[in-house]
C-alpha cells in the first residue's frame, strides 16, 4: 500500500532550541535520499521552517499554517492558499483592538516571496519577543510600519493574537460565538516562552490530523492516537521512521 508519512515540527520533530538535533537531521537525510515519502505539517511558516530544514532533500511540499497553505520548500510556489472571510477577520481584529490586542496579520499569494507578516503598532512583551524572533531570522514578510487594514485587503490566512491566558480567553470565546465556522482556531501556551498565549485564527478549511503520537504530546492527544511511541528528546519520530522504511544504513 502507497505510504505517505507526514510529521509535525515543534514538540515532535525539533528540540526546545528550535532545531533538529545531529542525530534528526543524518538519519531523515539518510531516509529521505532512500526514497521515504515524507513532509511536515507546521503551523509555522515556509519562512520559519526553511532554516529549520535547510539541506534535507525533501521532494515533497510542505503544509504551513495548519494546512492554510502547501507550498514547495526549494522554490515558493504554492499548490493552494486558503483565505479568511474579510468581513469575519476585519470583525475579529477590531475585536482584539478593544481587548487590547491587536493581532499580527499574515498574508499569503501564489508565491511564498510575495507573502506579508503585518506588525501592530501596540505590543506587549510576548508580542515584543516573537517580532524579534522574526527581526533576528531575516523574515522577508515582515511590514513593521504598515497598517493591519492594509495586511485585511490582501489575501489574509491567518491572525496571531498573543498575550495572557486571562486576556485571550475571553476573545476566543467572542470570536468563536459571534463567528460561528468561520474560523479554524488554535489556542496553546508558546512553548519557547513560557506565560504567553497565542490565539491563531485560520481558515475553516485549514486542520491537520495525527496518527502517531510523540511521548511528550499532552494527554488529550495520546489518548487519542493510534500509536504513542518516545519523546521527542529521544528523537522518536525519526527512530519510527528508520524502523519503518528501508533505508541504507541501520545507524537511524
Amino acid at each position: 500500500m502507497p505510504a505517505l508519512f507526514v510529521s509535525d515540527l515543534d514538540g515532535t520533530l525539533i528540540q526546545t532550541d528550535e532545531r533538529l538535533s545531529p542525530f534528526a537531521r543524518d538519519g531523515l537525510a539518510r531516509l529521505l535520499s532512500a526514497g521515504l515519502p515524507f513532509t511536515v505539517a507546521s503551523a509555522r511558516s515556509v519562512a520559519s521552517m526553511r532554516p529549520i530544514l535547510a539541506g534535507l532533500p525533501l521532494a515533497l511540499p510542505v503544509i504551513e499554517f495548519n494546512g492554510t497553505m502547501i507550498t514547495w520548500l526549494d522554490h515558493d510556489e504554492r499548490e493552494f492558499c486558503h483565505v479568511l472571510n474579510p468581513t469575519a477577520a476585519r470583525a475579529a481584529v477590531e475585536a482584539g483592538h478593544r481587548a487590547g490586542t491587536p493581532p499580527f496579520v499574515s498574508t499569503g499569494a501564489a508565491n511564498a516571496a510575495d507573502d506579508g507578516l503585518y506588525v501592530p503598532r501596540d505590543r506587549n512583551e510576548g508580542m515584543e519577543q516573537y517580532l524579534a524572533s522574526r527581526t533576528a531570522a531575516g523574515d522577508h514578510r515582515l511590514w513593521p510600519g504598515a497598517p493591519l487594514e492594509e495586511g485585511l485587503d490582501g489575501c489574509a490566512i491567518c491572525l496571531t493574537f498573543i498575550g495572557r491566558r486571562a486576556d485571550l480567553e475571553p476573545l476566543a470565546r467572542l470570536v468563536t460565538e459571534r463567528h460561528p465556522g468561520a474560523f479554524s482556531t488554535s489556542f496553546f501556551e508558546n512553548a519557547y516562552a513560557p506565560g504567553w498565549w497565542w490565539l491563531t485564527l485560520h481558515p475553516p478549511l485549514a486542520t491537520k490530523a495525527e496518527a502517531v503520537a510523540v511521548g511528550n504530546a499532552v494527554p488529550e492527544l495520546r489518548d487519542q492516537a493510534d500509536e504513542v511511541i518516545g519523546p521527542v528528546a529521544d528523537d522518536a519520530v525519526v527512530r519510527w521512521l528508520a524502523s519503518r522504511w528501508p533505508c541504507t544504513s541501520s545507524s537511524a
